[in-house]
């Protein structure tokens, strides 16, 4: 790449080098510090990285503390959960580069606990007329949702869980 003489029209592929370097040298300096901090069988346990960003599975609430101190700019976390476990999201390191934001993406991952149970509702939904064609009568559209209870809020029953 370095010294040769790319044509414009690669603009859009020249930006994304730009910012897989980028991205590439922040995930490398953010693990070498987790590593010092957890070491490397443990780092490998608990993290992997894929395109732009680094997901964490099964950390415990130290681990958590300590992670959102290591990593850089971290955005506030936005928690999901579903009958699969709890989720929470977020990004760190954001940086301006030529006139455009480059961000990496962080994923914390826990199974549910066994102290939760999952009820599933029936949701039934009027069709959206647009996509549907009814001569007698409404078509209702019938789904499954899932609630997940525990005996203690979800965040607190991932890490009194282990």
């Amino acid at each position: 790449m370095v010294g040769r003489n790319h044509h414009k029209m690669l603009s859009w592929e020249k930006r994304r080098i730009v910012e897989r370097t980028y991205q590439m040298n922040v995930l490398s300096d953010a693990l070498y510090k987790l590593q010092k901090v957890f070491g490397k069988e443990r780092l490998y346990k608990i993290a992997y990285t894929w395109g732009s960003g680094i997901t964490f599975t099964g950390v415990t609430r130290e681990e958590l503390s300590t992670i959102k101190l290591l990593l850089p700019k971290m955005s506030k976390l936005t928690k999901s959960s579903n009958e699969y476990g709890l989720t929470m999201k977020g990004t760190f390191a954001e940086k301006e580069i030529k006139d455009y934001k480059v961000t990496l993406t962080v994923d914390f991952k826990w199974g549910l606990p066994d102290t939760c149970e999952i009820e599933y509702k029936d949701v039934i939904k009027d069709v959206n007329p647009e996509h549907y064609f009814v001569e007698n009568g409404v078509i209702k559209h019938k789904t499954k949702e899932s609630v997940v209870n525990c005996e203690k809020p979800l965040m607190e029953a991932v890490f009194s869980a282990g």
